[in-house]
């Protein structure tokens, strides 16, 4: 026995001084040397991408990623309506570019739950995201192209065969099957780790009425749902949000003297109608802190608008769907409200405005819940009410730049199940021009939204002669400078709190506000 244990002793040391003598590069990873230049234009023409790519400017690549010291990058993507990545992170040593790849990992897995909102379509495309670290590099590819995975790697065995030291054959550090799983395995939604405590109570105030609601709860990933009702678990990142209000606060100064910022603040359906039972109960940050520190992060150049109180003196009416993340078009007017009060005009009462009802509506949550019957046999009923303004207009451009005469609320009887939200404003894109003719005093605003605000700006269309839409996460270019050419008024930020927490979404905004 002494015997074998000598043996088996002999061979650790042994192996302890091969890898010692062939560990070059810190954790066993070949020392690559590479031209990231040449690397990216390599990557751009030999993966193949689903759409155009274009580079993130230098200065503008912090927008999405934070980024170690020492460290830099080359970033490509394409349009908002595309998943498509391509970027290499160039640290100062592996150890920090460690730290770069969890950074990366949970931007990719923040990304997917973007997308799983917005394009669920290209969500799936994530899901094969290749993220690795070689050496002190970090590679991020997302493409529909299988062979990303095997060019990333071929290049860079090229590079530790033309004169890197290493041992040969060993995977490097990071994630070996490509996956981008540096988030939580539940599909948590990301943050930088800095949650707002979650509330006791949903009731501080007299006129907050209960919400009750029977029901287990059931978990999927970062929804969970309550009999026939799903919500979205939410976390605060003080990182994002620093970002996001950044970008408001730019653009209020730039245009002070020429157009009012106005940045209204969309809480989620688990911040108003969760039953009050699971408060406290369920791993979700508090979203009335969240809009209270957001708001104070905002300079006196802008004025807030929080629609929290006005929600939840109506959180047991159908203001947020069952089964999906949007608000309904009565929560969107209870905001509407706020934003009249904020801006002193006076708002037009629901009753004055004529309405359509769109049944059959099974929106995001339904697919998150991997189609819950309880959710099936209870569908959502889409409300609109239509302007009262009768001679109103509305076009919109594509990411193609195709532009489409449309209504401000269409007919979506016809729609399938999961796209009937699309009745107000044509859905989301690009950019929309509504015009009302019943207006002549040149009165103009830009607004700027994802899609909460689409149900939002039909109440809107009645104070403007003229309305510019911007989505921001498909439209290319400077809202200062659109603002300044339209000589507009007001410029309205109608943002969800799922949104202000995402690196991508907020990179985005800043990219059209710097």
């Amino acid at each position: 026995m002494k015997v074998v244990c000598k043996r088996v002793f002999y061979i650790f040391l042994l192996l302890m001084l091969c890898a010692a003598l062939t560990g070059c590069g810190g954790n066993g990873t070949k020392d690559y040397q590479i031209d990231e230049t040449d690397f990216m234009s390599e990557m751009l023409n030999q993966v193949s991408f689903d759409c155009d790519m274009y580079q993130v400017k230098p200065e503008s690549v912090e927008n999405f990623f934070t980024l170690e010291d020492g460290t830099t990058a080359i970033v490509f993507m394409g349009s908002g309506s595309y998943a498509d990545h391509a970027g290499i992170f160039t640290s100062p040593d592996e150890e920090t570019a460690a730290k770069t790849l969890e950074m990366v990992q949970t931007y990719v897995e923040d990304l997917k739950h973007s997308f799983e909102d917005y394009l669920p379509e290209e969500a799936a495309k994530i899901d094969g995201a290749v993220v690795e670290q070689k050496g002190r590099y970090v590679v991020l590819c997302i493409t529909s192209d299988d062979g990303a995975k095997s060019f990333i790697q071929d290049y860079f065995d090229q590079s530790a065969a033309n004169g890197s030291s290493g041992a040969d054959g060993e995977e490097p550090s990071g994630n070996p099957d490509g996956d981008a799983d540096g988030a939580d395995s539940q599909g948590e939604p990301s943050g930088d780790g800095e949650t707002a405590d979650g509330e006791t109570a949903n009731t501080e105030a007299d006129d907050y009425p209960v919400v009750e609601k029977d029901g287990e709860v059931e978990t999927y990933g970062y929804v969970i749902a309550v009999g026939d009702t799903a919500y979205e678990l939410y976390s605060y990142s003080e990182k994002a949000a620093d970002k996001y209000t950044a970008a408001i606060n730019g653009t209020a100064a730039s245009l002070k003297g020429e157009a009012k910022v106005y940045d209204v603040l969309i809480p989620l359906s688990s911040g108003i109608t969760l039953p009050d039972r699971l408060y406290g109960e369920i791993p979700s940050g508090s979203q009335k802190k969240a809009l209270q520190s957001i708001s104070e992060k905002l300079s006196s150049d802008v004025t807030v608008v929080n629609p929290y109180d006005n929600l939840m003196k109506h959180r047991d009416e159908y203001i947020y769907f069952r089964t999906d993340h949007h608000w309904t078009a009565d929560g969107a007017y209870y905001a509407y409200e706020a934003f009249c009060r904020a801006a002193g005009i006076l708002p037009i009462p629901r009753e004055n405005r004529e309405s359509v009802d769109f049944d059959g509506f099974l929106g995001s949550f339904y697919k998150d819940t991997n189609q819950s019957k309880k959710l099936k046999n209870n569908p959502d009923t889409i409300r609109a009410y239509y302007p009262v303004s009768s001679e109103t207009t509305l076009t919109y451009t594509t990411s193609e730049g195709k532009t489409n005469d449309w209504k401000v609320i269409y007919d979506v009887s016809d729609y399938g199940a999961s796209m009937k939200y699309s009745t107000f404003i044509a859905g989301d894109n690009p950019y929309t021009v509504i015009q009302n003719d019943s207006l002549t005093d040149g009165s103009c605003c830009v607004v700027v939204k994802e899609s909460f605000g689409n149900a939002l700006v039909p109440f809107l269309v009645d104070h403007y002669e003229t309305i510019y839409v911007i989505d921001y996460r498909y439209w290319q270019g400077s809202l200062e400078k659109l603002a300044r050419e339209k000589d507009a008024d007001d410029v309205i930020f109608l943002n969800n709190l799922s949104m202000i927490r995402s690196d991508y979404l907020v990179g985005k905004l800043a990219g059209i506000t710097g």
